[in-house]
Formats: structure tokens, C-alpha cells, sequence
């Protein structure tokens, strides 16, 4: 088992190489034709060039990371059955595990937490569903 550490594979810093490259064969490339734009990422490409590049930032977010706006409208409905079965079921499973972490589970403490999640659901349901 002492052979263990000269077994792994190991590398120096000189078979890797130079970090850096020459700055003018980097930037040879990039900017020449007007819609190329250089940030912490590279090189970006925008149709319409780095002014249009600053209006989409500013004007269309979309979904992009970091930013709450959804990509579609949100409208309101109304929820299925289904769904509010599958999302009870889920918070009865969830509280009963948890419960059952904190004091020891009877049949008493499971119905007490499967009627109050459940009734509470029935009347969210029927709230919703009316208005």
C-alpha cells in the first residue's frame, strides 16, 4: 500500500506550458471587423455591431441568468386536480418524515398531519377554483 502515492499520476508545470499567450496574436483576430466586442469572456459577435450589443442588454433581458423576467407572459389560471393531488401528497409525505424525525410516529400523529394538510388543500382548491 506504500506504492500507493508513486503510483498516481503526476505533472509538472512544465509540461503544461505557458499560461499567457502573446497579446497582439490573441487580438489579431478579434475587433477587425466592427462587430466583434472583447469582455472578461472573449471575444462576443453581435449582429449590428457593440451598439446594438448595449441596447439588447438594456431593452430585451429576456431570460437571461440572474434576471427574474420569464421569457413568456404568465397568466393566471386555474389548478388542475391533479396537480394539487401530487403537490398534497408530496407535503403530506414531507411533513411525516419530518415529524418523524422530531417525535416518535403513531397512527394518531400521521392522521392528525394528513387531515390538516389535507383539509387545507381542499379549501385552497376550492378558493381557487371558484374565483
Amino acid at each position: 500500500m506504500a506504492d500507493d502515492e508513486a503510483d498516481e499520476w503526476r505533472f509538472s508545470v512544465d509540461e503544461v506550458g505557458p499560461d499567457d499567450e502573446d497579446e497582439n496574436e490573441r487580438e489579431a483576430g478579434w475587433g477587425n471587423d466592427g462587430d466583434a466586442t472583447r469582455d472578461d469572456d472573449g471575444p462576443t459577435v453581435t449582429v449590428g455591431g457593440p451598439e446594438r450589443a448595449a441596447e439588447e442588454l438594456s431593452e430585451e433581458g429576456g431570460n437571461v441568468a440572474g434576471t427574474l423576467a420569464p421569457g413568456s407572459a404568465v397568466e393566471p389560471g386555474t389548478p388542475d386536480f391533479e396537480n394539487v393531488a401530487f403537490a398534497t401528497a408530496g407535503a403530506v409525505l414531507t411533513a411525516v418524515v419530518l415529524a418523524g424525525i422530531v417525535v416518535p410516529l403513531d397512527p394518531t400523529t400521521v392522521g392528525t398531519i394528513t387531515g390538516v394538510i389535507v383539509l387545507g388543500a381542499g379549501v385552497l382548491y376550492a378558493l381557487f377554483r371558484r374565483f
